[in-house]
């Protein structure tokens, strides 16, 4: 007696699933809310876990539009921050991974590559008052500016 179409499962936490199920697993369109009642995900799921495009929300304010592999954020995305810090450009495992773009509440900008969740290979920074530093950076750190060593 699998559950199959469109349904709600409560779960013993007070979490709840509203959305499509099928061969007893959430499948296609859905929403997960908290025992409080706030959505924190809603988008698409594969067999029991995030897969396609979604909204979701963490417990530290963070908000992530985009894309989920396996129940990661893989593929394009904007992820935003409480402080408005946005980034918006590339996802793999959950970390920034590929071409990005970061902008700081403070106006400041990097554009450039990351990998792992650090900058990382060719990229910009922009300051706040719009002055461009092209460089290289190696994991997070500035390592050449402008063709010369930093």
């Amino acid at each position: 007696d699998e559950k199959c179409g469109r349904g709600l499962e409560c779960f013993a936490d007070g979490s709840q699933y509203q959305g499509d199920f099928l061969n007893g697993n959430k499948h296609g369109k859905g929403a997960y809310m908290s025992s409080n009642g706030e959505t924190v995900y809603d988008g698409q799921f594969n067999n029991d876990r995030l897969e396609g495009t979604g909204t979701y929300h963490f417990t530290d304010g963070r908000k992530f539009v985009g894309q989920f592999q396996v129940g990661q954020m893989d593929g394009e995305g904007i992820m935003s921050w409480p402080d408005s810090s946005m980034y918006k450009g590339s996802f793999s495992k959950d970390l920034r991974h590929g071409i990005g773009t970061l902008t700081w509440p403070d106006g400041r900008l990097y554009r450039g590559h990351w990998n792992k969740g650090k900058q990382d290979g060719a990229g910009v920074m922009i300051s706040a008052h719009g002055v461009e530093s092209e460089g290289r950076w190696s994991h997070g750190t500035q390592m050449m500016q402008n063709g010369g060593e930093k």
